[in-house]
């Protein structure tokens, strides 16, 4: 359920900082802060570019990938990494050059990845090739491919994370309408896999809690569910936000992302309107509620969102080819 929104009480984000994209048409289709959030590298289709977080002066534009950019993180200040459908996730020295400092090659188109805490294993996940969605687990070490798990999902493989306090814990998501449930201790994918939830077409997947004990699910069917980490139980399932958050005034029509607060503790969903308003909700247990708005910004859908919860501001980005820098 949702406690009742009030517009007008809501408070109000100020945008700060905007900028447009160098090339027009382009979508904003994901951001990336380095660990202190001084600069933010934001990624379209197939051009990364990474700016200065306080003035949104444009620094570089980094050049590798052949094809559809998938997803991008940085695993300390200096090192990004990307994925793409072109087979190949990219290291990049962001002091050194605008060419990758390695590629690691792979055999399948690339739509998620990340690399568990002690950056010893990266795992990626797959489109959908013939019959196979894989999830690949590269020993970043040896440098080497150490396994892989062909037989978890039956369609694309949208999201691959690890659970952030653990080495060997892991979710992946697919358009299959599974979320897998991974202990990669072991290499043999039978007895890595612990638990199976079955949900809509996965779009996002997310760890949060003090202990990281829950996961969020958003799906590409605007369904927004809740989960236990360890064994994948209901905690609660939210439904349609379409139906949920409606309101005349902030005609809600799609879900940007999750966002848990870990100095407070606390889970928000972020979601938008077709007009580029956004609308900021804190989740409970059993509700939502409207905590902030976001308008004036954006003039299309937002596909993008950071928010550094300590010094309290938010990066978003859309197909309006903008960037915008909020606080209240």
């Amino acid at each position: 359920m949702t406690d009742t929104i009030s517009i007008a009480s809501c408070p109000k984000l100020f945008m700060r900082n905007s900028i447009s994209l160098p090339q027009n048409g382009q979508y904003v289709i994901g951001i990336a802060p380095t660990i202190d959030y001084t600069t933010f590298t934001v990624n379209t289709h197939k051009n990364i570019y990474i700016y200065d977080t306080n003035t949104l002066q444009p620094l570089q534009e980094l050049i590798g990938h052949r094809d559809t950019i998938t997803e991008a993180k940085y695993i300390n200040q200096n090192t990004l990494l990307t994925s793409s459908k072109d087979k190949t996730i990219n290291i990049w020295d962001v002091r050194a050059s605008q060419q990758p400092a390695k590629v690691i090659n792979l055999p399948s188109a690339i739509l998620s990845f990340d690399v568990n805490p002690t950056q010893t294993v990266l795992a990626a996940g797959t489109e959908l090739i013939g019959e196979d969605a894989i999830i690949y687990l590269w020993d970043v070490n040896g440098d080497k491919l150490c396994a892989q798990f062909p037989d978890s999902h039956s369609d694309d493989i949208t999201q691959v994370r690890f659970k952030p306090n653990t080495d060997c814990n892991m979710v992946t998501g697919s358009t299959d309408g599974l979320i897998s449930l991974f202990d990669v201790t072991s290499l043999n994918e039978d007895d890595s896999l612990q638990f199976v939830i079955t949900a809509d077409s996965i779009n996002t997947l997310g760890y949060f809690g003090p202990e990281y004990e829950y996961l969020y699910s958003l799906t590409h069917v605007e369904t927004f569910s809740m989960y236990t980490s360890d064994e994948g139980d209901v905690v609660n399932e939210f439904g349609d936000i379409r139906s949920l958050l409606a309101h005349p005034e902030l005609p809600i029509s799609y879900i940007i992302d999750c966002h848990y607060d870990n100095i407070n503790q606390r889970l928000y969903l972020i979601a938008g309107c077709e007009n580029g308003e956004i609308g900021v909700f804190h989740v409970g247990a059993t509700t939502i509620q409207l905590c902030g708005l976001m308008k004036g910004g954006h003039s299309d859908i937002v596909r993008a969102c950071t928010w550094n919860h300590e010094h309290n501001f938010i990066i978003t980005g859309g197909e309006d080819s903008k960037i915008c820098i909020w606080t209240e």
